[in-house]
Order: structure tokens, then C-alpha cells, then sequence
């Protein structure tokens, strides 16, 4: 039977896994909801629209897909965020049948690490470190627990992908505001800050087959946004055999398949804290780990439809930047930082790549068009 891939969101997320697995000759499908995104203009992939691939309705729209494709080819599933890991993982297999998804064994586990609010006791039973952390259900349960807080403190959704990722609080006051401001996407979890800029986060990104380790990559980030807690915009690879450590005794046991990746931080005085997994699908920064020889994308393909089988790894020094988001990064690292440039470290930008070229245009057209209006808006 013929192996083909499913795509869901194209994003640069998802451009990347759509360009990984290309490279590797899979027959590549793509499923998306905004028809003004670059990705659709990739030439390594067919692109199918559909009204909703976020919520509930995506179960639908798989369906509807499956359908086209045909039952004569095996379809391996690849998500992008957290809300289609939770509404593929609520279906089930029975909804799932026209797709092999690689964790969907696991999916209880892959259910229980999507809540924020299930880490510290994973962490607490394995010794590992992790923030003081409430549970906040409501605004009169947020009153009773800040006077046990020490400020500043981090503030994230427990639900994936609510109105916003992360923010830091330096007072009470502005803890009150902002609960206050997205009272809709409670609970929250509040946690102690663990100080530290962009430089001090680091992340481990494994292939998991019933928990056993097919795959690793560790790396390091240079620039986020927001600062120090957001979504990273320059990482590079960098071993760190602790920082791995932390990640395999972080997910031992668990007997999760599938990609997974766990994020952590050093503090000030060298120590590691653990601030989150990523489970049922790769993280943002995929294309940091296939620009240096880790072709998770593909490695996945393979476990999902069956196939084991060693996997070479080519070893390249790439640093990873999110072009898109934060334009300016990589040069204002290299004016910043001349060790960066004297490392080696060629860059892989967002959406360039010139056996792709038209999502990289279409984005270098939208960043202009932002410019542009931008500049009027300063001139009105």
C-alpha cells in the first residue's frame, strides 16, 4: 500500500515538516484553513482547503479528506499546535481510522502532558526541578492565592493555544489585570519567575517508539519573543548532555510514542528547571533540528507507518531564525555577538529555500507590505 503524509496547517511550522518530508520523496498532502499564508504557495505539497482546522470541526475535514485521498493509501498525520494534538487525541482512533498517527497508543499520556497542571507532579516524582506552581480556577481563588506569591511570576493558560502563551507579572496589580482581561481562558497556572534571558533556555527534542529513544536533538535559544518566555526566533544546535538527562528522566516511563520535546531553563547560579513539554507533534523551531541533520519529520513518517530502521545523521551547524516573526534578529545578533558569526554557523531563515522559492516571496511581499504601512501609519 502506498504511504502518503497528511499536513495539517501551513505555517512556517508546517512548511517545514511539508519540506522535510519532500526532501526524503513522500507524497505530500497539506490541509489549511487561511488562504493568505506563504506555506500555500509551496511547491512540495498538495494544498487542500477546508473551514477549520483548529477545533472541532478539523475531525471533519480529515474525514472528508481521508475520503478523497482513497482507502488505498496509508496516510501518516502531522499536526502543528497544541489544540489539534487535543482535538485529534478527544476523537480517537475510531474517528482517526483513515490515518496512522504516531502516538495515538499513548494518546491518555499525550491528553494528561497537554494540561500545563500535570508537570509538576511528573516532576516531583522524578526529582527534576520545577517552579512553584498554583492553580488558579477563578478570579476569587486568584485573590486567596496571591498573598502567598513572590513577584515577579510567570502566568500561562492550562488550556493550549487560549488567548495567550506566557506573561510575566512583576506585581500583584498587574496579576489582577491580566486575569481580570482573560478571565474566558481560565484556569491558569501561575508560577515563581526563574530569572534568565533568551540564552539561558534550552530544549531537547526526542523521537519516542513506546518510549524508547530513536532520536535526539538538543539545542539552545538566542531570541524569543517576548523576551525570556515567548516563541523562539533564533535557536542554534548545542549538546548538552544535562540538558538531555532532564528530558529522558522527564518522559521515562510514560511509554509515549512520537515526537516530543521538552523545554528547560538555567537559572543564575547553573541550575536546570524544567518549564514544558511538547507532545503529539514537533515544536516550532522543527526546521533548527532538520537544518543540522535531524530529519524528525521524516523519522516519524517512517515509525508511524511501521518502519524501523537506523537513521543517519548528517551532522551540518545551522542557526535557526524565524524570519518572519522577528526580521531583524540574526544581524542585530551578529552587530551583538561576534562569537555567533566566528562559530561557523550558517543561517536557515523561515520560508527560504531556493528549490521552494514562492512561500519565501509571498512572505518578503507581506513583511514589505507591513513596512510600508507601518511607516504611513508614522507619517498620518
Amino acid at each position: 500500500m502506498t504511504r502518503i503524509a497528511v499536513v495539517v496547517g501551513l505555517c512556517a511550522h508546517g512548511l517545514a515538516i511539508v519540506r522535510d518530508l519532500h526532501a526524503h520523496g513522500v507524497e505530500v498532502h497539506a490541509l489549511e484553513q487561511n488562504r493568505k499564508l506563504p506555506g500555500n504557495w509551496t511547491r512540495c505539497a498538495e494544498v487542500h482547503f477546508c473551514s477549520d482546522i483548529n477545533g472541532q470541526g478539523l475531525v471533519d475535514s480529515l474525514d472528508g479528506l481521508g475520503r478523497r485521498l482513497g482507502e488505498d493509501r496509508e496516510k501518516v498525520l502531522f499536526l502543528t499546535n497544541d489544540r489539534m494534538v487535543r482535538v485529534v487525541a478527544d476523537a480517537g482512533p475510531s474517528a482517526m481510522r483513515d490515518y496512522r498517527v504516531s502516538w495515538m497508543a499513548s494518546r491518555d499520556q499525550v491528553r494528561t502532558l497537554l494540561g500545563k497542571d500535570s508537570i509538576e507532579g511528573i516532576c516531583s516524582g522524578r526529582g527534576l526541578r520545577y517552579p512553584r506552581s498554583w492553580r488558579v480556577e477563578s478570579l476569587g481563588q486568584m485573590e486567596r492565592v496571591v498573598s502567598e506569591l513572590e513577584f515577579p511570576v510567570m502566568v500561562k493558560p492550562v488550556r493550549p493555544l487560549s488567548g495567550f502563551k506566557a506573561v510575566v507579572c512583576e506585581s500583584r496589580e498587574k496579576l489582577r489585570q491580566l486575569v481580570a482581561m482573560f478571565e474566558g481562558d481560565l484556569p491558569f497556572l501561575i508560577q515563581e519567575w526563574i530569572r534568565g534571558d533568551d540564552e539561558a533556555l534550552h530544549f531537547c527534542a526526542l523521537y519516542l517508539d513506546r518510549g524508547a529513544i530513536r532520536a535526539r536533538f538538543d539545542g539552545r535559544k538566542l531570541r524569543s519573543l517576548p523576551r525570556a518566555m515567548g516563541q523562539t526566533t533564533v535557536a542554534i544546535p548545542e549538546k548538552d548532555d544535562e540538558v538531555f538527562d532532564y528530558t529522558r528522566r522527564f518522559f521515562e516511563g510514560l511509554e509515549v510514542s512520537g515526537p516530543v520535546s521538552l523545554e528547560v531553563k538555567r537559572d543564575e547560579e547553573g541550575l536546570l528547571w524544567v518549564i514544558e513539554p511538547t507532545v503529539g507533534r514537533t515544536d516550532y523551531w522543527l526546521d533548527c533540528c532538520v537544518a543540522n541533520g535531524v530529519s524528525l519529520a521524516w523519522i516519524e513518517f517512517l515509525y508511524a507507518g511501521g518502519i524501523s530502521e537506523a537513521i543517519p545523521r548528517v551532522v551540518r551547524r545551522r542557526v535557526w531564525v524565524d524570519a518572519e516573526r522577528e526580521p531583524k534578529a540574526y544581524w542585530e545578533l551578529l552587530l551583538a555577538d561576534k562569537a555567533l558569526a566566528m562559530r561557523g554557523l550558517l543561517p536557515r531563515f523561515t520560508y527560504l529555500d531556493w528549490r521552494d522559492p514562492m512561500p519565501f516571496v509571498r512572505a518578503a511581499g507581506r513583511l514589505a507590505n507591513r513596512v510600508i504601512f507601518r511607516r504611513g501609519q508614522g507619517r498620518a
